[in-house]
């Protein structure tokens, strides 16, 4: 299908871009163009990534999203010089490449240093198509800052981040506070964690802004211990203000996050387990009605047959049976039980006072890697809990897990600008009082 649909692909034009045209489910005809050529010499700018999978896995790329979650669980570790290398290594490697790509027309979208996707071995900026256009996603510009800060914290080493201010800051941190839409109070549109595509699939993914958020905290706590007084409050303001955008925006009737706001408005089909990052990177507190409501509403939804402790990782394949809904592109690769999603749980439990649950999630997972050769796999059928898809995962597996035992051993319990948010319900998010609290956040909460 997507074959029969392309009109064109690999014409390099003189100034050198390929442009690749294929026909939408509109009828209309759709253009994308990107980088041609190498130059004659490539710099090697591979060293310190992180893969999202080893072989036999396919995700021998280096994503940013899972590298995150690899490179902080190595300066747990006391991984301390591959955790440097690999944040070095996005700090160094091309970037921007889809700065000026007419899906990004609208955003005006700065310079940028983080991929909006993923990177290949060299180091180079690149993303994947289908018949929708390209992914092109924001979240690994608050997951990169949260990196950052958790490898400082960990290790001590804060030369990193002195070294490299004016990239993190320009090229990072002010990116994120550029791509909030004035409108929303939300990050913009974009393709988000699982990967939904442009042309009419972005939407306002809420694990973009909870990343965000939490970025923005960890940066304005860089920020300011480097003197940069101006942007520590503007980051700790934007992160404060998607904080309670998400709970305008993205909740439920019961308080309960939801996926994007487009299924909010939709009144359905908005169960996604990756929102629970909200909670486990402690943007609200765990034992709040908040996080009870998410946590309750991903059982009733997305738990699985095959571990009933674990979840699919949303409702994509099964909310639009005979129609079409707000998330038409759902498959068997949303049903299964995702680990990443399942350990991020884990956290977010344990942290809500339910241990018992926290550690039988755990144990599911540890019995399955002991069955597979102590291998941490991407997704287990959701029926039978067999392995499917990649295998072994790094930060979506080994890493993940490796963060959630640290949590259990009272590690990554703080909370995002050093306070859980409290709602405002809508007011003013950057110094106003209410029932006690100061700013929007719990007064006196420390999340520790």
């Amino acid at each position: 299908r997507q074959s029969a649909a392309m009109l064109r692909m690999g014409q390099v034009h003189e100034d050198e871009y390929y442009l690749r045209e294929w026909l939408s489910q509109d009828g209309e005809v759709r253009r994308t163009r990107f980088p041609g050529t190498l130059p004659g010499v490539v710099q090697h700018n591979g060293g310190g990534a992180i893969l999202a999978s080893l072989p036999p896995g396919n995700w021998t790329y280096a994503w940013i999203r899972d590298g995150a979650y690899a490179t902080l669980a190595m300066a747990t570790l006391g991984m301390a010089t591959e955790a440097r290398a690999s944040l070095e290594y996005y700090l160094d490697a091309e970037a921007g490449r889809f700065k000026d790509w007419m899906e990004l027309a609208a955003y005006g979208i700065p310079d940028y240093q983080i991929s909006l996707v993923r990177y290949y071995g060299f180091g180079v900026e690149e993303t994947d198509f289908n018949a929708f256009g390209p992914n092109l996603e924001f979240d690994g510009f608050g997951l990169f800052l949260w990196a950052l800060r958790g490898y400082e914290e960990h290790t001590g080493d804060q030369s990193l981040a002195e070294d490299y201010w004016p990239t993190i800051s320009e090229r990072v941190g002010d990116v994120i506070v550029a791509l909030v839409d004035p409108v929303t109070g939300l990050v913009r549109r974009d393709s988000s964690i699982w990967e939904s595509h442009w042309n009419g699939r972005e939407r306002y993914w809420a694990y973009t802004s909870i990343t965000a958020a939490r970025g923005l905290c960890d940066a304005a706590a860089i920020a300011e211990r480097v003197g940069d007084g101006e942007r520590a409050t503007l980051y700790r303001d934007t992160a404060n203000e998607l904080r309670q955008a998400i709970l305008d925006e993205l909740t439920d009737g019961d308080g309960a996050l939801a996926s994007t706001r487009e299924e909010v408005q939709l009144g359905e089909g908005n169960w996604d387990a990756a929102v629970i990052d909200a909670v486990a990177m402690g943007l609200y507190d765990p034992q709040g009605p908040n996080a009870a409501a998410t946590l309750a509403g991903l059982d009733a939804n997305l738990i699985t047959p095959a571990s009933e402790v674990g979840w699919s990782r949303n409702d994509d394949d099964s909310d639009h049976p005979g129609g079409n809904d707000m998330s038409p592109w759902g498959s068997v690769y949303d049903s299964v039980e995702w680990v990443i999603t399942d350990l991020r749980g884990s956290m977010a439990f344990r942290s809500a006072g339910d241990e018992a649950r926290a550690d039988a999630m755990l144990q599911w997972i540890l019995d399955q890697a002991q069955a597979n050769y102590l291998m941490v796999a991407e997704t287990f059928n959701a029926t039978t809990g067999v392995y499917e898809n990649n295998t072994p995962m790094l930060g979506f597996g080994a890493g993940a897990w490796t963060l959630a035992l640290a949590h259990r051993a009272g590690d990554f319990q703080d909370a995002a600008c050093g306070e859980y948010w409290v709602d405002m319900g809508g007011g003013d998010t950057t110094g106003g009082q209410t029932s006690g609290t100061t700013g929007g956040m719990a007064d006196g909460t420390t999340g520790g």
